[in-house]
Formats: structure tokens, sequence, C-alpha cells
């Protein structure tokens, strides 16, 4: 699968999704996947609570919609200078 066919909606790819599409993502992720490994076994790795992964859903979620608000504000505000109204 090349790089052009995985973008997602124009937007370029990221983390690993651009790994796999320039070729490294086995090694990649095995450093990743060790990396994680030594932290659970060290007691340093961070681990969701339902409460913090709940949170953390609503923060993107609200910061999602007021892009979209941002994006939509800012087009209605380009047609009544277009038109003039």
């Amino acid at each position: 699968m090349s790089a052009d066919s995985m973008e997602n909606k124009g937007h370029p790819l990221r983390g690993f999704a651009a790994m796999i599409a320039a070729g490294r993502g086995e090694e990649e992720r095995a450093a990743a996947r060790n990396g994680g490994v030594a932290a659970h076994e060290k007691g340093t790795a961070h681990e969701w609570t339902h409460e913090s992964g709940k949170a953390a859903g609503r923060r993107g979620g609200l910061e999602a919609g007021k892009r979209q608000r941002e994006a939509k504000e800012a087009a209605e505000r380009d047609i009544e200078k277009d038109t003039g109204t």
C-alpha cells in the first residue's frame, strides 16, 4: 500500500501509518513494543482508568467540535465578504 493511498482525508500520515507506508513499520513497531514492555515491567507505564479515558475522550471531542465550529464560522464570514452582506 502506498503512502498516497493511505492518506486520511487529505491529512498526512502520522504514527505507525507513516512508518508502515515508509516501509520501516516492523522495525519501529518492535522498538515501540519493547519500550512498552520494559515500562510495564519497571512499573512506570501509563495505564488508563475508566475515568481518565472518559475524560480524555471528552477533551478530544470538545476540541474536534471547536475546530468544526471555527471552520464553519470562517466559511460563513467568507460568504458574507463575497456577497457583500
